[in-house]
C-alpha cells in the first residue's frame, strides 16, 4: 500500500500553530484485502500554551489519488 499522511494543527482562533507535510509511506496488506491500519501521533512540548487545539490528520491513497480527512 502506498499512501501519505500529514497533519495540520490549529488553534481556538484558527491561527496554524503546527504543521507537518505529507510523508510518503508504504505498508503491506500482509492480512490481504484492501485496507491497512494506521495511526498518527502528535507530541507537544511542556511550554505550549495553555487552550483548545484541533488537529486534522489527512491521508492520502497514492495510487487512487484519493484523500480523506479527520
Amino acid at each position: 500500500v502506498q499512501y501519505s499522511i500529514g497533519l495540520d494543527v490549529t488553534d481556538e482562533k484558527g491561527k496554524a500553530a503546527y504543521r507537518q507535510l505529507p510523508r510518503d509511506l508504504e505498508a503491506s496488506a500482509s492480512l490481504g484485502g484492501k485496507a491497512v491500519a494506521a495511526q498518527a501521533q502528535l507530541d507537544i512540548g511542556l511550554d505550549q500554551p495553555a487552550g483548545d487545539y484541533t488537529v486534522k490528520v489527512t491521508v492520502t491513497d497514492r495510487a487512487a489519488k484519493q484523500s480523506q480527512s479527520v
